[in-house]
């Protein structure tokens, strides 16, 4: 794993590139087997079978992340990716998980805490 740096990268939170095993559920209930591919506290990317509508609401779970919840905001081949739903003490939980997953390689506390980049 290692942390995603990108020249005009506009993202607020940097981003974990990984390769986890979970699944997704979308609004008709539909359930698919994916692997999520890079996450921060603000989103997520993940490879699956089916993509949804963009703005679709989208429950994402993974042994290693817990349940998230967000919108799809974009598609790309193989995939789309989620800006997720985290404010408050829900955004600060998956955050220290984050940093967990990411610390031995030397993610920062700002993360571990849900701070923006400067």
């Amino acid at each position: 794993m290692m942390l995603l740096k990108r020249p005009k990268d506009r993202r607020e939170h940097p981003r974990i590139k990984l390769k986890l095993a979970g699944n997704y559920v979308l609004e008709d209930g539909s359930r698919y087997d994916c692997t999520i591919v890079d996450v921060s506290v603000g989103g997520l990317a993940l490879t699956g079978p089916k993509v949804g509508r963009r703005g679709e609401r989208v429950l994402i779970h993974s042994e290693r992340l817990g349940r998230v919840m967000g919108n799809i905001a974009r598609h790309y081949t193989g995939g789309f990716a989620v800006a997720l739903d985290m404010s408050g003490i829900a955004g600060q939980r998956f955050a220290a998980r984050l940093y967990e997953i990411e610390a031995p390689s030397g993610l920062n506390d700002r993360v571990a805490f849900g701070q923006r980049r400067a």
